[in-house]
């Protein structure tokens, strides 16, 4: 969490680790010397830009795919974009190739007090003995929630599960 605050003719940038709560306080870590703090616009003038997404999922954990090896994992975060009225649950589903957190669903929950915390998810390609070779796996999210800005809300995104099956032989007379 990053605060730009005025101090005489200066700004001071202050980093809060732990945003709005209350465990740790925010540290100055740079001054804009000569600058007047509501001229610098966080996401405007600086970066990363401001978004309006309502959520944010983070998909590039998905590039490096997924081995059907035992204890091969993808780790990712979500976040909300804006604080909702209401909980926000998010399903997440991973189908036939996919487990969630062990199972083939798993759920988190974002409220009023923690929707700007990161919450994690982890994935694991199910080893189904199976000779498919490497195939796209969906892994799906669906919000729910009385806050109708996010109730409904889906968003499905793909990872390629690595096949760690082979044929051993085109031999018809070995085993």
């Amino acid at each position: 969490y990053i605060v730009f605050e005025q101090v005489g003719a200066d700004t001071h940038v202050k980093y809060d680790r732990d945003g709005l709560g209350n465990g740790y306080s925010a540290v100055t870590v740079a001054v804009l010397e000569g600058v007047v703090a509501e001229t610098v616009v966080p996401g405007v003038n600086t970066l990363p830009a401001l978004s309006d997404a309502l959520y944010l999922i983070e998909v590039e954990q998905f590039n490096q795919g997924l081995s059907e090896d035992a204890g091969a994992t993808i780790t990712y975060r979500v976040v909300l974009g804006q604080a909702p009225t209401s909980d926000v649950t998010l399903t997440i589903q991973g189908g036939d190739q996919i487990a969630i957190g062990g199972s083939s669903s798993s759920t988190l929950t974002f409220t009023t007090e923690n929707w700007w915390i990161p919450q994690t998810v982890t994935v694991q390609a199910q080893d189904d003995l199976l000779i498919e070779g490497n195939v796209p796996a969906d892994i799906v999210h669906t919000f729910n929630s009385a806050d109708l800005a996010f109730d409904g809300l889906t968003a499905t995104h793909s990872v390629s599960v690595i096949d760690n099956d082979f044929q051993r032989t085109v031999e018809p007379n070995k085993v």
